[in-house]
């Protein structure tokens, strides 16, 4: 069957022969509609019969929703790597999760439940778990990470820039966990620190990820990248720490950048090169 085309999308062709689809997406769960954009690659207007593998890719705090759609090197990628990128507007601090305390950022339900159905309702995606995968850099890392955690066997591989790992230890004294409630912007979506510290040890990809290791599961391919002059380091070098201690399969890099656009636009390179590795093989023709 044909897809559905969205509902008066704005589109645009990019010189390199991409079309980006720009458009609404209705959300029940958060009683909204989220701003969403698709990156379609070249091929995909030139083979219609094809099925193409999907990265969502989700930006940082503050940022722009179309972040991704406006990396020119993601734009090159896409002409020999063709898979389809979707952005949606994750807020500017939702941190991608079900938050407890506002009822109208329920992003994990909204991502699972609602944007996925839509995409592989409205475009020639592979709707299998093989042809789908999540990335994000900062918060959108998180956010990556996060449904990774929720939902291992949904994706083909998972990778963040400069990730927010969020090292919430229980050791933390409560001032600093207050500290780092306000700078994340968390307390609208989780309550006050001092109060509910139990929601911010849950926020810990660290522990959710040890946890998950600890019950036997397995993850899917992990790659993850990060400046040696962004303030993240030491999260990201600590779960490089912890993967490699527990044999899982990842691969992490280093290089020169700090928590910047000017990084994350050179950066997408190695993330579409990832994940294509882990498409390539099931692309449906």
């Amino acid at each position: 069957m044909k897809p559905e085309q969205p509902a008066q999308p704005s589109i645009e062709t990019t010189p390199e022969g991409c079309v980006i689809q720009r458009f609404t997406v209705p959300s029940p769960s958060m009683k909204r509609e989220i701003q969403a954009e698709v990156v379609l690659p070249p091929e995909y207007a030139q083979k219609p019969d094809n099925h193409y593998p999907v990265l969502f890719a989700m930006h940082g705090m503050d940022a722009p929703y179309d972040s991704w759609a406006e990396m020119p090197k993601l734009k090159q990628e896409l002409v020999t790597h063709p898979m389809i990128v979707v952005c949606f507007n994750g807020d500017a601090a939702s941190f991608y999760i079900d938050a407890p305390k506002k009822s109208d950022s329920q992003f994990t339900t909204f991502f699972f439940k609602e944007l996925i159905p839509y995409i592989d309702s409205h475009y020639r995606s592979i709707t299998s778990s093989k042809g789908r995968a999540v990335t994000g850099f900062s918060m959108g890392g998180y956010g990556a990470f996060h449904y990774m955690l929720e939902k291992p066997n949904a994706f083909a591989s998972v990778s963040g820039l400069s990730t927010a790992f969020c090292k919430f230890d229980k050791n933390i004294s409560p001032e600093k966990l207050n500290e780092l409630a306000n700078s994340y912007k968390l307390t609208p979506l989780l309550g006050s620190a001092k109060e509910n510290p139990a929601a911010y040890h849950s926020m810990n990809l660290f522990t959710g990820i040890q946890t998950a290791l600890d019950n036997k599961t397995v993850l899917p391919p992990i790659y993850f990248h990060c400046g040696t002059e962004d303030f993240l380091l030491s999260e990201n070098r600590a779960i490089n720490d912890l993967l490699k201690s527990r044999g899982v399969s990842f691969d992490y890099l280093e290089s020169s950048g700090a928590h910047h656009w000017s990084f994350w636009k050179n950066a997408c390179v190695g993330i579409l090169q990832f994940h294509w590795k882990h498409f390539h093989s099931i692309v449906e023709k």
